[in-house]
């Protein structure tokens, strides 16, 4: 009986205080899988019969998942045992199937003063180092599935890998199934014989007719494989445009319909994840670029994890396919922080084959988790490695961001390098919008004045409903103390901005015009003779 047509139950074990969040993001994984969770959230465990209960939760799991980070837990005055220990021999005694989930060595004291201080609470209930952990912590790492995690979202990705392999490869006397799909399989099964015993009869009778028969079952089959190849093509891009559909659908969706639609995408997206196959068979008519589509818009509407998993496989299926490729560091360095400097190299060998676009991917990647340093390190790159190929549109790109870099870089000092950069960047392409906002933010904060007040009206021209335009040369007047040419520029914003971007401008008029108290006893204080 295939896997995805039965369901699991997955045993939880871990200490709770603590590990609240882990424990949502192993059970979130498992309900993601379409298996079901199952642990003590509401139940203490302080005496025999108590455990009794958890011994037969144990018993009806098809599997035992433990999660351990940097505390042993509660111990029994029995067995001088924490409950979690119990538990893992219970269902070790039990012949379960056990996943282990331990916090990785090197950030294990980081994690637990990090968790103290969010949760506040003391850092002894987070972590206990004691011998009896350590010793725990090898017997798990004996002989069985384990896995190594470093954060929350870390270890949801691990979860629902290890779960999908444990489902995939489980045995046959494992989990359940619908009666309405048993029922079936009986029907099914009466038919087959009825089947056998007819083709036996005529086996004896006919034996010669058979083998033409026979014959004539291999061009059926070629037939339908043909059909097959051809239903699998349209299914595909049936499911992709349903995925769009329903994607559009949940971002026009009303508060009052949004939930319903959410499930209906995150139906569509694991329809069309059981349509790729497990990872050796792989669908016939899924190109790498259509699974790239759909990791795309996963990545768009927040679900990370799917979008990883899908650019993962789009990559397996086209090694060549270098957007995917990119999508999946991007995404891989979000996800995983501890591996930012492998995938940083990897970002960097596939600078020499980035196209435009492919390249503002990965600056965008690098400034979304504020790493500078690799930011202005993947420009230089580029421009040494690939400089006299460059156009000059791109070589602006490159220098404005590597501008941005040495900049952050120095404390958002504007560092002679950062200028050269950006003004290079205006002279390669000084018709690019982007060039000469940041040219004017870098004039502006160099108190050269007069200079960015001229970028702040080109960039007004250019484009009249960017709040932001007016908003910078508002400053640069009032600095040059043209206070009333300043409130001009933003009652004129007010005339022409967005109407949710005008309380930002009234906002920021407001530091512009003394209030009326303060102009009255300015007044009163020149009519006194003191």
């Amino acid at each position: 009986m295939a896997a995805s047509s039965r369901k699991f139950q997955f045993f939880v074990s871990s200490v709770y205080e603590g590990l609240q969040e882990e424990r949502r993001a192993v059970f979130d994984a498992i309900i993601d899988g379409g298996n079901f969770p199952i642990g003590m959230e509401s139940f203490v465990a302080t005496n025999e019969a108590q455990f009794q209960f958890i011994k037969k939760q144990i018993d009806q799991a098809d599997c035992f998942v433990v999660i351990l980070a940097t505390r042993y837990g509660e111990i029994d005055s029995t067995t001088k045992k924490s409950y979690t220990e119990m538990e893992f021999d219970y269902a070790l005694e039990s012949g379960k199937e056990i996943i282990a989930f331990i916090i990785r060595e090197d950030v294990r004291d980081d994690w637990a003063r990090k968790k103290s201080e969010y949760l506040d609470i003391p850092i002894a209930k987070i972590s206990d180092n004691s011998t009896a952990l350590n010793a725990f912590r090898a017997r798990l790492s004996q002989g069985r599935m384990v896995k190594f995690w470093s954060n929350s979202d870390e270890l949801r990705y691990i979860c629902g890998a290890s779960a999908a392999h444990f489902t995939q490869y489980a045995a046959s006397s494992l989990g359940w199934v619908p009666a309405s799909f048993s029922n079936q399989f009986q029907d099914m099964s009466e038919q087959l014989r009825e089947q056998v015993k007819k083709l036996r009869e005529v086996l004896i009778e006919k034996d010669v007719e058979i083998k033409g028969l026979e014959e004539n079952l291999e061009v059926v089959k070629l037939d339908l494989a043909s059909s097959r190849r051809i239903d699998e093509l349209v299914s595909g891009r049936d499911f992709i445009e349903a995925i769009e559909r329903s994607f559009a659908n949940l971002l026009s969706a009303p508060d009052s319909t949004r939930l319903a639609r959410e499930a209906d995408f995150k139906k569509a997206l694991l329809t069309f994840t059981d349509m790729l196959g497990d990872g050796t068979r792989e669908a016939i008519a899924i190109s790498s670029d259509e699974i790239e589509q759909v990791g795309d818009i996963c990545r768009e509407s927040g679900y990370r994890e799917h979008a990883y998993r899908l650019y993962e496989r789009a990559v397996r299926r086209n090694p060549k396919n270098i957007s995917a490729e990119i999508e999946l560091r991007c995404l891989e360095m979000d996800i995983f922080p501890s591996r930012r400097d492998e995938v940083f190299q990897q970002l960097v060998e596939l600078g020499d084959k980035c196209s435009e676009s492919q390249i503002k991917r990965i600056f965008n990647a690098l400034i979304e988790v504020s790493s500078y340093d690799r930011l202005y390190s993947f420009c230089t790159s580029i421009l040494e490695r690939r400089g006299p190929s460059l156009t000059p549109k791109l070589q602006a790109l490159i220098l404005r961001n590597r501008a941005i870099g040495c900049r952050h870089l120095e404390g958002f000092g504007i560092a002679e390098e950062a200028f050269r950069d950006i003004e290079r960047a205006m002279t390669l392409d000084g018709d690019e919008e982007n060039n000469i906002k940041i040219y004017a933010t870098f004039l502006r904060d160099a108190n050269r004045l007069e200079e960015a007040s001229k970028q702040f009206a080109v960039l007004i021209r250019m484009d009249p409903k960017d709040a932001t335009y007016y908003m910078g040369l508002a400053q640069c007047l009032r600095a040059r103390r043209r206070n009333e040419h300043a409130l001009m520029i933003l009652d004129k914003a007010l005339e022409l901005v967005p109407l949710q971007d005008q309380p930002k401008i009234l906002r920021f008029r407001e530091d512009f015009v003394a209030p009326p108290q303060a102009k009255e006893v300015s007044e009163l204080l020149a009519a006194i003779e003191l």
